[in-house]
């Protein structure tokens, strides 16, 4: 049997609580209409590769400036990158390298492997440890790159050209190479989100080796 002074205090109870929502909700929206949102905007390029190469990528390396380039296991990218150097040198641009370090654990290649769906393990250990050497290798005949290897765990990679722009690519689960899509970012439009990225990469550059 229901018991009616009993339903009425819970009544009153969840009415209360709602009534209170309510008010605090409209109240916060109000506030949040007066007040400038913590949240900002900023520049995704979908399928990047495809949309921002010419400009952004391969711009990097004609830009005259100090660059910092992230990467984990870039055996395609290596094939291209002499010709790149070869830029560097025209224009003046400096390259900075950070490239996974070849004695990673293969337990860490293998979450990596699995994260990016690739099929084949040993291929996947073989093209860590072969991108750092060769990243090595190409340091010995170029002056102007310099190469560190970290130990973490990559979450990103891309480039930062010095006060200029950010292409940072994001590595969602199982993602085609092409498909990936990356922020750019500017200092001028994106100051917050510039000088995060270029502090924590230069946090993983001083703490490589």
């Amino acid at each position: 049997m229901n018991d009616p002074i009993l339903d009425g205090v819970l009544g009153n109870a969840i009415w209360a609580f709602f009534s209170r929502g309510i008010i605090f909700g409209a109240s916060s929206s109000l506030r949040r209409l007066k007040k400038p949102s913590a949240f900002k905007a900023t520049t995704i390029c979908l399928k990047h590769r495809n949309n921002t190469r010419e400009r952004y990528y391969e711009g990097a390396f004609r830009s005259g400036k100090d660059v910092l380039y992230l990467s984990v296991m870039s055996q395609s990218t290596l094939k291209d990158m002499p010709s790149h150097l070869e830029e560097c040198g025209k224009y003046g641009t400096t390259l900075r390298v950070l490239t996974w370090d070849q004695t990673v654990p293969k337990a860490l290649i293998e979450a990596y492997r699995l994260h990016l769906n690739e099929p084949y393990p040993e291929r996947a250990i073989e093209q860590a440890r072969n991108a750092a050497k060769d990243w090595r290798e190409l340091e010995n005949q170029f002056k102007y790159l310099d190469v560190r290897e970290y130990r973490s765990l990559p979450t990103m990679q891309g480039l930062i050209v010095k006060d200029s722009w950010a292409l940072i690519e994001l590595i969602p689960f199982n993602t085609h190479t092409h498909d990936r899509p990356a922020l750019l970012l500017t200092p001028g439009a994106d100051p917050e989100l510039f000088e995060l990225f270029r502090q924590k990469w230069e946090d993983l550059w001083m703490a490589s080796h």
